[in-house]
Order: C-alpha cells, then structure tokens, then sequence
C-alpha cells in the first residue's frame, strides 16, 4: 500500500477486499492497513452510489471512530469537491461504536424496543451506584427456600456477580448437564488411555512383601486395586491413588532391595495422580450433585432480580449499555423494523469483530441480512474475553461471508523485527498466519532486547518490579543520551532517537505507575496516552472538594481542605491557633470569614458560586476553579499538559451527568461513590510534542511507535472463584472446604482459554514497534515460552537484582542532559520549603526521593503494632501486657521495656483524620497507610520505602529536624481533611519545625556526581544536608 499525496494506492489483496461485491470477511493482521483498508471499502460503496448516510460503519472504540471517519473524510475531499453532498454527509454519517447504533435504532424504535421514548443512558458507575442502593431491598423479594440453600451473604455475592452479565448467565443455566457430566467421563477415560497406567500396574504386580501387614504393602495392594479400578472405568480409583498412605513399612519385611524400590514407586504414583486436574481425579461427584438445586435457586433469584431491575430502570427512564443491546436485539426481531433499516442502510462495516459479544454478533449479523456485510478482524489480537468476547465469532463470520481476504503485507515493521515475531509465534498460535515484510529501508540494529531481572534471586515480585522499573528508566537514557538511531516515519530517514519515538507497553496500569514515577525521578518526560483512572488523580480529588464546599460551604471537611490546599493557602500553624479560638457551634467558612475579614486570601471564597445557582454543575466547578487561580497552579506542575486533560475530562463528566439531570449535591454524591469504588472511567489521551508513552497493551491497540518497551507480561493468574459461569460448560461453585468436579473442570477448560488470550496479548504488544523491540521482564514465570522463542532470535541480558545502574555523570559547569523536565526555580532554600509546604496537598514537589517514598501496607505483626502505637498516641496512654496478648511473652516484654522511646516520638509527629474518629479499626487502617516507623527493640526502621527494603536510622536521626520534617510531611500529604482537634495537635510541634526549615543546615549541591546516602540518586535530589545527609 503506498500513498501519493492523500491518494491511496491500494495492494493486490487490498483492492480484491475493497472491490468486494458481496459479503466480505477480511483477516487483517497486525500492520496491515486495516484503517486505510476500511476506509477505502467505504469510498468504493460510495463510488458504487451507496449514500454515506446509507452506509453504517461499527468501531471497537470512539478513537477508532474518529479515526476512521477522518480517513474517509480526507480521501473523499480529494476525489470531490469540498461542498458535495456527498461529503457533507460523511460529518454525520453512521460511524460510531456498537453501543452508539444501538442507541439510535432503541431511541427511533422504542415501543418495538420495548423502552420509553424518552429513555436516558447511563454510565457503569452510575449505574452500580443504583444498583448498590437497591440491592438490599430487591433481596427482600427472593424466595426464602432459597436462602435454606444458600446463606444472604453468599446469595447476594453470587448474584452480583452474575448481573454483569445476565445473557451469559442465561446461556449458562441452559447447558445441557448430562452432557457435561459425560463430557468429564471422557475426560477420565482419557486420562485412563493416555497415562502409563498399564505398565505401572505390570511393574508393581511383580513385587510382594515377605509379609501382607506391612504397610508399603497395603499401599501397594490399593495402588494395584485402584489401577485396576481404572481400567475397568471405575473413577473412583482415581481417589485412591492420591490418597496412598506411604508411612510405616520395614525393609525386613522385603527382598533386599524392593522396599525403597515399591516405596519410591509408589510416591511417583500418588505424586504423579496429584498433578492431574481435579475433575480427573473426583469426577462429577454428589457436591455437584447437590449444588444443581442452589443453582436452580440462584437462576430464580436473578430473573426475579432482573425483573425487578427492569421495572425499576423503566420507572426512572433509564438503560445502561447491556440494556442497550438488549433492547435494540428486540427491536430487529420486527420485521417491520427490519425492513425499514434495509430500506436506509445498505452496506455495513463492522471492524475488530473478534471482540463483539454474541448478542452484538446477533445485532450486526441481523442488519447485515439486508444489506452487503463487511467484516473486518484478527483473531490474534482477540483481548476482550473479559468482556464476553468469543474469537470464535469472527471464524464463523468467515464461513457465511461469500468471500474472505486475508491481508498479510506488513508496512509497519522492518523486516528482521517481522522475522523474529513470525518466528516465535508460529510456535505459540495455531494457524498463524505469517506477516510479509514491506518496508525495505534496512536498520542496522538487531531489532530485539530482551531484559529479565536474575531468577537466581530470592527476592519478592514486588521488588523485581522495582528493580525492572529503575532499569526501564535507565535504558530509555541511554537510547536518548547515545547515539541511538531509528527510522523516521515520515521521512524515512535514520535519526537520533527522541522521547516521542519511545512507548512503553504494559499488562496493567501497576507497573505503569511504577515506571512513571521512575520517569519523573529521572525528570523524563512521559505521557499517559490513553487510559488509566481517571478518579485516581489528584485533580479528581480537588473537584470533589471543590465542588463538596460549593454545594455546602459549612461543611467543615471541605472547607478546611479547601483553605490549607495551594487555592487558599493558609498554613496548619495558622489553623491550628483559629482552631483554639473558634466556637464549636460556628461552621469554618462563617468563622473565617468573619474572623480574617479582608484577607486576600479569603476574599475568593467568599465570592465562590454557592448552591443554589442559576449555573450549571460544571459552570458551576470551572467559576470557582477560576476564582481560585486552579488553572494557573496546576500549569506550574510537572507534566501541566497531562493535568490540564484530566482537569477538562472532569468537567466533561460533570456536564455528562447535569445532563442527565443530577445536580451539584448528586454529582458530588456521585463522585463519592465513584472513587470509593474505583469506578472504570478513562483518562483522556494527551497529545504532546516530544514525550515517552505510557499505555496498556489494550489501549496500544492501532498504535505504533518506533521503539517499543514491553513489559508485565508475567502477571500472575487470577485465583480460582468460588462461581463459574460459562457460556460452553454451565454454572458451578463451591463453598469452603468443599471440592467440586465440575468447578474444576469450567476452571481447566477456562485456563485454556486464557492462555490462548495471553498469547493472543504478547501478539497485540510485540507488533506495535516500527523498529525496535525491548522485552522488560521482571521474571520468566508464565512467560517461559515466549522467552524460549525470542532467546532463539537474540540474547537475554540478566539483571541482578542488586545491580545499581550506571547514573548519567553531570560535570560541573557543563551543560545539562538534553532530556529533562523543567525544574522548579525557586532562589533560595527557604522559598523551597515554604513552596513545598504550601502545595502539599497537590503532593507534587519534593525535596528529596526520601520524602517521595510512597509506603506501602505492610502486614501481620508490623501493622498492628503501627495500629496499636497510633491508638496509644491519640488516646494518650502507655502500653500495657494486656495491649500485646497476641505476641509471646519474651517479645511483648522486649517490645514494653523501650516502647516509651517510640510512643514519645510517634506522637511529636502524630497527625490524623476527622475519618479516624469514627472507630479504632478504621484508625488502624489508616495508620497502616502512612504510619512510617516501626519501633524493633533496637532502632528505629524507616518502612516508607518501597518493595519491602528497610533503611535503618539510628534514634539520632528520627530526632533530626529534616527527618521529622519528612515524617509530617509525608503524613500531610497523604491526608486532605484535617478537623481543628487534630490541627492543635500538630501545632506544637510545626512552628517549631517551620523556623528550622527556613535556615536550615541544607544548601545546593554543586557537583551532582556524587550520591545521596538515602536516595541514591544523583539527578533529581536538589538538596542535601551538609552534616548528616552526607554525599
């Protein structure tokens, strides 16, 4: 496929696809022009005088949309004029995700949908925030017989599960259960036919003890009676094999020689029958048996949840995404309907069909009876099995479509890179189809790195991760910092390479995270590219306050996170002494207004859009975001452009639910909730110049880059649930201490599948580099066999996992790395600090990594001691023997003998949460969060670092003015609310602190070639102190 201006020459097999007179399935794989490819069967429609609003196009995504309509819209302004009808058709043709047509055939058909006309839709979060508050009272309305079957607890957890998905649950009821039962005999009998049974039942019939009471005896005999069970098709011997009791026995009672002989025999047999799935060895036994009359109970209870559900949504006027579908199904069974859409719509094209569900299949493959259907997919890139998804769709879509293209010219890739790709994964997907390599401008590089951190470490995952971070960080400075070329993508030129040119791919969002703080550490510039939650950062965190204190300024919460956050700007200190003079009936907002009086500082809030107000809820946050100068502090942030996105996609999702008619004190009810719950909400792609990439390998999906990193390929499997609900093989679950044939075998057959879409995810990440492919493992688990492939292609380089990385050298006086974000110029120390102190709650600049460790929560013993200690220190007591009766003696004794040491210092740094007082165990909790030391007996260890290495300090340095200084700050930080109880609290000791801050014994470092004792690094620490904090 070349391009000439924005004319598209099309491939031999392109233009078979395009030219397509029938139904078309067209295999597209990776780097093929499938977007081009799309575009051009649309214009060939068009050409063919099919009306752009006749022709309905389906997407995966909003972006693909997007994209696809701009490359239709591009290609058509060259072939006519600007104001053809016909263009200005394709700005409102058809061309959207599958939800959007749903949505247009529901809102022209309601009544044949079964739905109001004046139906809303709403969002997942949204909807399960209606579905929380609902749930107990439609449990009301479940038959009590089946809560004789199943506790409430279990009930309600089953059920929720189940309501994700409700068409999958109803296809699951209706599996035929005889032929699962039979399905798992088959797989017994199988087992039985393919294991060396036989010649191990020979082998042991050839020994016999001198003696029949031993014991290896015994063994021996119900081995031999359990094999023999087998081979007459009694699964029951499978039971008794694994349960062989090898203990006991003499060698006296044996020819010389045959006792270890049988023993050792025996142990392999009983090893070798454990290693067998469980529905191999139990079968389809009476727990499942039982279970059929719970599940018969728990179908009931859906569809009269379902029910109820339905009534309820069509009450308030609303569907959600799953509804949707549903309804626009219903809505093409009329044939009325359906004759009508033909009339309209006479060419369809659907891309990415190997991820639609089944009912989405039902809905394209309906419209497309009466019109010419065009799909477009690759079943190696199929990743949305989560979502119901079935790969198989998209093969039977091929066998009905009267005639299928397969397009294999790769133009994305340099040769050698799509050698190595087809290499490995001839190995790991069946049928793969190989890629033929385009390009021909050569790169001299071996176009493959693989890095693994050292497997001979014993070292837990969380620290591999840190370690492959750090190294990921490392290698991207060395590819911009040496000479380091790739191919230009428009110019087809070698030259250096830049942060743009660089995308680092991961599983999830963790390891990300993870390597995005390393970016920043290294002051690289990165880029979330799409993605990521949204109601994670901290913009979503001050739109709550922001909004919580509009729709009631006498909130205290709000209003104290409001007046100590960088909008407002008075210090703790200061609240701390308005604290002690305020009365405890007056609200915050009233006493200081009335209180400070003309304060610059107060007078924005006092001028803020209060609720009620003529403005909407968005109007409503942007006025006051603007009134607080909000903008301008976040553009003084590192990566502005990335805070700007997020701040503008808060806005939109306001404006999106006032326009559903929700106002400022349900949007803040509903942001609530959607952070509590970690609600699914994307941040907004970022279009920046010159930036690393960050992205999840489902986002990656279209993209491409000329240097891809890919990493947390190694992710552990999810653990097994106690339901299963599969489309294929039934309905099964277990309760504890129970086993379950069945179970089992949905779980077997279920990992089958998920290792085919785990190949299917090192596809979709390793084909979206242009020219260099660089392999980030932290370990080999799960992964061996794509490492088996690739070390046939290029050598593994192991890192050790107490390697410290070569750090880049700055000479005094020369000029600085190319690639650096900008650092914050403040003239002095003092204003340092006093900046730093006054933007703690955007948590964003820091004195040192010290200060940026982010502690994580550890468990067991470590946190109830950090639970006990912080009780203590609120409640103002000593420790007693009756606190730690759950330690031995000797270590609670130990523990009492020094504790006063600890207690003394923990409270001179105490700061908590209004939340705190609502119980102990929520105290404890939150301690566990930020609570940073932990007294051992002998010192006290710093645990704010990460991966579970501890940094011991002596006494003398937690008494040190910049390490307490840490410890407050970091506590702060981590804390948006702060009541005037806890404010007084902190005031003795923050004054105190505040004059030793403003000159202090810390001073700029000159030569950055040296290293931070605590941080290590020599690139982003700006200060350091000159006695204790040595170089």
């Amino acid at each position: 496929m070349t391009q000439s201006g924005s004319m598209v020459q099309l491939s031999k097999r392109q233009h078979q696809a395009v030219t397509s007179r029938s139904d078309v399935a067209i295999s597209a794989g990776a780097g093929t022009g499938k977007t081009q490819t799309m575009a051009a069967r649309y214009l060939a429609h068009v050409e063919a005088g099919i009306r752009p609003l006749s022709i309905v196009a389906v997407t995966f995504t909003i972006r693909a949309a997007a994209e696809l309509r701009h490359r239709i819209l591009s290609q058509m302004r060259e072939r006519y004029l600007a104001n053809d009808s016909r263009v200005l058709e394709v700005e409102v043709a058809p061309i959207g995700t599958i939800h959007s047509l749903c949505q247009r055939i529901c809102g022209e058909f309601p009544d044949e949908s079964g739905i109001d006309f004046d139906f809303q839709v709403v969002d997942e979060t949204s909807y399960q925030k209606l579905l929380t508050l609902e749930m107990p009272h439609l449990l009301e309305r479940i038959p009590p017989h089946s809560y004789e079957l199943l506790d409430y607890s279990t009930l309600k957890s089953f059920i929720t599960d189940c309501l994700k998905d409700v068409e999958r649950f109803r296809t699951a009821a209706r599996v035929d259960i005889s032929k699962i039962k039979e399905s798992i005999r088959a797989a017994q009998r199988d087992a039985v036919d393919r294991g060396p049974w036989a010649a191990i039942e020979h082998e042991l019939s050839q020994y016999q003890a001198l003696r029949t009471s031993d014991r290896i005896e015994l063994a021996r005999l119900d081995a031999l009676s359990g094999l023999r069970s087998l081979r007459q098709g009694d699964s029951r011997g499978w039971e008794t094999l694994s349960q062989l009791n090898l203990r006991g026995g003499s060698a006296n009672n044996w020819t010389a020689g045959e006792f270890d002989l049988v023993k050792e025999g025996l142990r392999g047999l009983r090893e070798r029958i454990k290693e067998l799935p469980e529905y191999v060895r139990i079968g389809w036994n009476d727990t499942d048996t039982e279970h059929q009359a719970a599940i018969l109970a728990l179908t009931e209870a859906v569809e009269i949840i379902v029910n109820q559900l339905v009534d309820l949504k069509a009450r308030r006027h609303i569907l959600d995404f799953n509804d949707l579908e549903t309804h626009a199904l219903k809505a093409l069974a009329n044939e009325t309907v359906r004759a009508e859409l033909a009339d309209r719509w006479q060419a369809i094209l659907v891309d990415e069909v190997q991820d639609i569900s089944p009912i989405q299949y039902q809905i394209l493959t309906s419209l497309g009876r009466d019109a010419t259907l065009s799909a477009v997919g690759d079943a190696k890139q199929s990743l949305y099995r989560f979502r119901g998804a079935d790969p198989e769709l998209f093969s039977q879509q091929i066998a009905a479509s009267q005639e299928h293209v397969t397009l294999d010219e790769n133009y994305r890739t340099v040769p050698a890179l799509v050698d190595s790709i087809n290499a490995v994964f001839t190995e790991l997907i069946p049928d793969y189809e190989p890629l033929n390599p385009v390009r021909t401008t050569k790169y001299a590089r071996d176009p493959v790195e693989v890095i693994v951190v050292d497997e001979t470490s014993d070292a837990t995952m969380p620290r591999r991760r840190k370690v492959l971070a750090e190294q990921i960080g490392y290698r991207i400075l060395d590819l911009l910092e040496e000479p380091f070329e790739v191919i230009d993508p428009e110019t087809g030129m070698l030259r250096q390479a830049q942060p743009r040119d660089i995308a680092i791919i991961s599983a999830s969002w963790g390891m990300l995270d993870q390597v995005a703080e390393e970016l920043q550490r290294l002051q690289l510039p990165a880029n979330i590219v799409g993605g990521g939650p949204l109601l994670t950062t901290q913009e979503a965190l001050d739109a709550l306050t922001l909004l919580s204190f509009c729709a009631n300024p006498h909130e205290d919460l709000a209003c104290l996170a409001l007046a100590r956050s960088p909008m407002v700007g008075l210090s703790d200190a200061e609240l701390a002494i308005l604290g002690e003079e305020k009365p405890r009936s007056t609200s915050w907002f009233s006493f200081l207004v009335n209180h400070l009086g003309e304060d610059p500082r107060l007078l924005p809030i006092s001028r803020l859009p209060f609720s009620p107000t003529f403005l909407p809820p968005s109007d409503q946050l942007a006025v006051a975001a603007d009134l607080l100068l909000y903008p301008e502090i976040i553009a003084r942030l590192n990566h502005p452009e990335r805070r700007r996105a997020d701040w503008t996609a808060l806005l939109d999702l306001v404006d999106q639910r006032a326009n559903e008619g929700l106002d400022t004190h349900d949007i803040v009810a509903y942001l609530r909730f959607a952070i509590d719950h970690e609600a699914r909400i994307p941040r907004p792609p970022v279009d920046t110049d010159d930036s690393v990439s960050l992205v999840t390998i489902h986002a990656s999906k279209g993209l491409e880059w000329p240097i891809t990193i890919v990493t947390d390929l190694d992710r552990n499997p999810r653990r097994t649930p106690p339901l299963a609900v599969d489309p294929h093989f039934g309905i099964a679950y277990k309760l504890k201490d129970e086993r379950s044939g069945h179970l089992s075998w949905i779980i077997e057959q279920q990992k089958e599948e998920e290792l085919a879409e785990e190949r299917r995810r090192w596809y979709v990440a390793t084909t979206r580099a242009r020219d260099h492919l660089i392999l980030a493992l932290a370990s080999t688990d799960r992964v061996d066999q794509l490492l088996e492939q690739f070390a046939q292609q290029t050598e593994i380089v192991q890192v050790r996992i107490d390697a410290t990385p070569a750090i880049p050298r700055v000479v005094p006086g020369a000029d600085p790395p190319r690639y650096r974000m900008p650092e914050v110029d403040l003239a002095t120390p003092s204003a340092a600090i006093k900046h730093e102190l006054a933007s703690r709650t955007l948590n964003d600049f820091r004195l040192c990594p010290l200060l940026l460790a982010t502690p994580e929560a550890p468990r067991g013993v470590t946190s109830r001691l950090r639970a006990l200690f912080l009780e203590l220190a609120v409640e103002g007591r000593s420790i007693s023997l009756g606190d730690l009766d759950w330690l031995p003696a000797s270590q609670a004794e130990s523990l009492i003998a020094r504790a006063g040491e600890y207690q003394s210092m923990l409270s001179a740094h105490l700061v908590t949460a209004p939340e705190l007082a609502t119980g102990r165990a929520t105290m404890a909790q939150w301690s566990i969060d930020w609570g940073p030391f932990l007294f051992d007996g002998t010192s006290v260890i710093d645990l704010t670092m990460t991966d579970g290495d501890v940094v011991g300090l002596s006494l003398a340095h937690a008494d040190h003015p910049g390490i307490r200084a840490g410890v407050l700050y970091l506590a702060q930080s981590r804390i948006h609310w702060l009541s005037s109880t806890e404010l007084a609290t902190i005031h003795r000791e923050l004054p105190p602190l505040m004059r030793e801050l403003a000159a202090p014994p810390w001073g700029p470092r000159d030569d950055r070639a040296s290293t931070c004792r605590y941080c290590r690094q020599t690139h982003s620490c700006h200060w350091v102190q000159s006695e204790d904090h040595k170089l």
